[in-house]
């Protein structure tokens, strides 16, 4: 029962293993040292630990711990997972025991902490004082032991579990974060900030849908004409911007954010959205603006730091990366994302076991969160060292896992259109036409139609690209970049495949005009080779390798052994046999583990 355990003015201590549980003070230690639980998981703790040796049904547990509070069974198992990680529990289960179908008993053995003020040794007492004392003290245990037998567990506020959501997104724990976020909600439905919040939570995850529900919820004239609190001027902007992006408009959501930003300067929110998307846009010196005033106001903001990591990669400036990601990991950013661009950056430098290391730490935080987004990211980093290694169909083990731990339609549709792409690139046709209709009957999303039509453009199957682009015709002023690009694309390979090389050459030009895409850097090049432009090719190949960042972080990562090779092959028809050399050497080097088929196409062919 809740009484067990020795009463303090406000709460009980209590103690078991290494740990002391202080409900007066709502604190747990381990050895003196705090142990960090959020409202919830202490509250959760407390009442397991008050009956010890007790099974607490699924349902009691909720209507105490929840009281009040509309709720469902994924959230008290995620709070369960989260103590089982605080008390460091491992399989054998020290403390929690699940009883299956049942609920929840806390098997530890708990003991009576001890709680006794101080008495200055000076001083003189009486004994009828002492009596006194002593039947008060009697009195307020018993009156504090009925109190706390009646009064269920005072539930947080809205306003409580909104900030504890945001330290849960700032540990890299977002699935619970979305948790918390919905339970505020549930307590005050009209808390806009909550759902701003959370709609940039589920964008940044790949759930546009959910996203856009939140979204609509904050902004249709028609929720607003309910009475609600004020919501400040740059929340809203940031929704609006929001709004923008899940209907392709980049470029204005940006002006949105900026505005936002210029609104509340200290709004690191706004500021981390204003990087991010002028990094998608190749906008980096506003990307870098924005960084420096976010650390300004916030210097171990975490999200900032992540994209500054993202930011340098991008940039080409590896070891700067690499120096960012540790300075925010010693100033004590626990954000296990940073691991994400900090292996990319890893791998442009050709470091694939520092890569490998840090891709597996984020598969450890999904562990950790028992959250498959970070599983994910994990497998989608795994897979591109090991298409730099050309492993392709490890490559492609990887991409599948990822793809099979997803429930969302469209992030099913873009694993697809990874392996439609890679495939193309490697001349397996069949298998990338294939992979691009699955993702069309999977999302019939704008940009996945696009990028279909970019992959059957590869494969070679022309018509059905053509097929593609023409059923997003009608939304093609939203892809006011990608769209026109794809068209170009298109005709560009269907030139080449008639050998019109002029015509090709222009048209991938134009191409990578409107959208700067490495996979139509590549095709370009090999197109001038194929016309023996051999100059040409060259530099349009030095330009595509540097920019080797944008190619770990966004393409198929085989393109930079690829380019290399066709780099070498131009050296050597211009007759500089010295540059070539060390370019063949280097490929043969990185592929030296390659699936088999890859090793006999980097042979030094007689022409291209």
């Amino acid at each position: 029962m809740l009484e067990q355990g020795t009463e303090h003015p406000n709460g009980t201590l209590y103690t078991f293993g290494p740990f002391c549980l202080d409900t007066a003070e709502r604190r747990l230690t381990k050895g003196g040292t705090p142990v960090s639980l959020t409202v919830r998981a202490f509250d959760l703790l407390a009442f397991l630990v008050a009956n010890p040796g007790k099974l607490l049904s699924k349902g009691e547990i909720l209507d105490r711990v929840w009281e009040g509070t509309d709720t469902y069974e994924s959230s008290l198992t995620t709070h369960i997972s989260m103590l089982r990680q605080a008390l460091e529990e491992t399989k054998a289960r020290e403390y929690i025991q699940t009883v299956p179908k049942k609920g929840y008993r806390f098997i530890a053995n708990v003991e009576n902490g001890a709680a006794v003020p101080k008495v200055s040794s000076h001083a003189a007492v009486s004994w009828h004082r002492i009596a006194l004392g002593t039947i008060g003290l009697v009195l307020i245990i018993v009156l504090g032991f009925l109190y706390w037998r009646r009064a269920p567990p005072q539930s947080p506020s809205a306003e409580n579990l909104y900030g504890e959501a945001i330290q849960l997104e700032r540990q890299g724990n977002d699935r619970l974060a979305l948790i918390t976020l919905n339970e505020a909600l549930r307590i005050r439905p009209r808390f806009d900030e909550a759902r701003v919040r959370a709609a940039w939570i589920y964008y940044d995850n790949n759930e546009n849908d959910s996203a856009l529900n939140y979204i609509h919820s904050v902004l249709d004239p028609r929720t607003n004409t309910e009475r609600r609190p004020a919501v400040s001027e740059s929340t809203l902007l940031q929704a609006e911007a929001l709004g923008l992006l899940l209907q392709g408009s980049e470029d204005d959501a940006l002006l949105k954010l900026q505005r936002a930003a210029k609104t509340d300067p200290k709004d690191t929110d706004a500021l981390y959205g204003v990087a991010e998307i002028a990094v998608d846009l190749g906008l980096y010196d506003q990307a870098d603006q924005a960084l420096r005033d976010c650390k300004r106001v916030d210097a171990r903001n975490p999200f900032c730091a992540f994209e500054l990591v993202t930011l340098r990669v991008y940039q080409d400036r590896f070891e700067d990366a690499i120096s960012e990601y540790q300075r925010a990991r010693s100033s004590g950013a626990d954000y296990p994302w940073l691991d994400e661009p900090a292996g990319f950056a890893r791998l442009s430098q050709g470091d694939v076991n520092g890569a490998l290391r840090h891709f597996h730490a984020v598969e450890d935080a999904g562990r950790k969160f028992a959250s498959n987004i970070h599983f994910r990211a994990s497998q989608e980093g795994i897979a591109a060292v090991a298409l730099y290694q050309g492993k392709i169909q490890d490559a492609r083990h990887q991409i599948l896992a990822a793809s099979e731990t997803s429930t969302s339609s469209y992030e099913k549709a873009t694993y697809s259109l990874r392996l439609a792409s890679m495939d193309a690139l490697h001349g397996r046709t069949a298998d990338a036409k294939e992979e691009a209709q699955a993702a069309i009957d999977l999302s019939q999303s704008p940009d996945i139609l696009v990028s279909a039509a970019r992959a059957f453009a590869m494969a070679a199957d022309h018509e059905s690209a053509l097929g593609a682009l023409r059923r997003v015709a009608s939304a093609s002023g939203t892809l006011v970049k990608s769209y026109p690009a794809a068209e170009e694309f298109i005709a560009g390979l269907a030139a080449l495949s008639n050998r019109k090389f002029e015509d090709a050459i222009t048209a991938l030009k134009n191409a990578y005009r409107f959208e700067p895409n490495p996979e139509t850097a590549y095709y370009l090049a090999r197109t001038q080779m194929s016309a023996s432009d051999w100059n040409d090719a060259a530099i349009t190949l030095k330009e595509l390798l540097n920019s080797t960042g944008k190619i770990v972080m966004d393409s198929d990562v085989s393109l930079i052994p690829m380019a290399k090779y066709s780099l070498a092959i131009c050296y050597e028809n211009q007759g500089n046999s010295s540059k070539a050399k060390p370019l063949f050497e280097s490929v043969k080097q990185q592929w030296e583990h390659a699936d088999p088929e890859l090793q006999s196409s980097v042979r030094r062919p007689s022409q291209p």
